[in-house]
């Protein structure tokens, strides 16, 4: 698929809940065609993780930028990118965040981000058909607060 029109199915993040049942809800709320908060309810554990984050859109490198601006979450920030290949369009995700639970972070996190990559499987494979080739590159191994970044 052509990579405008890959960035343009991704960067509609309300259209999410539809393609995955873990994805509850996401709200948008434009302040400029570039800038825009979206309100996320995603299911996790036994609960559901609410945060607002900060998207910025540019359409002329296809890459939508993220960060936390509230919510259940300690630390949030990453990109969404889209490339082109010789055989169409390659979407990169990349994500650090900190679910805030100090002692726990070794356990949790690599657990959260399993859902998370499992999620996002889900939803690519929805919003790009099931010949999408989803390609996991991950490493759950580092948590953000006690020794920086961690790349999910």
């Amino acid at each position: 698929m052509e990579p405008t029109k890959v960035f343009d199915l991704l960067s509609d993040f309300a259209s999410f809940p539809k393609y995955s049942k873990v994805v509850h809800a996401v709200s948008l709320k434009c302040s400029s065609a570039f800038d825009r908060i979206s309100s996320w309810e995603v299911a996790f554990a036994a609960g559901t993780l609410k945060w607002q984050e900060r998207d910025h859109l540019d359409y002329q490198i296809r890459r939508i930028d993220f960060e936390l601006i509230e919510g259940d979450l300690l630390h949030l920030e990453g990109h969404w990118s889209v490339s082109s290949v010789v055989e169409g369009s390659v979407v990169q995700f990349e994500a650090s965040f900190d679910l805030g639970v100090p002692g726990l972070a070794d356990l949790l996190e690599p657990i959260a981000g399993q859902a998370m990559l499992e999620t996002i499987t889900v939803m690519l494979s929805g919003v790009f058909g099931s010949t999408a080739e989803v390609i996991h590159s991950q490493d759950f191994s580092v948590p953000f607060l006690e020794q920086g970044d961690a790349h999910p």
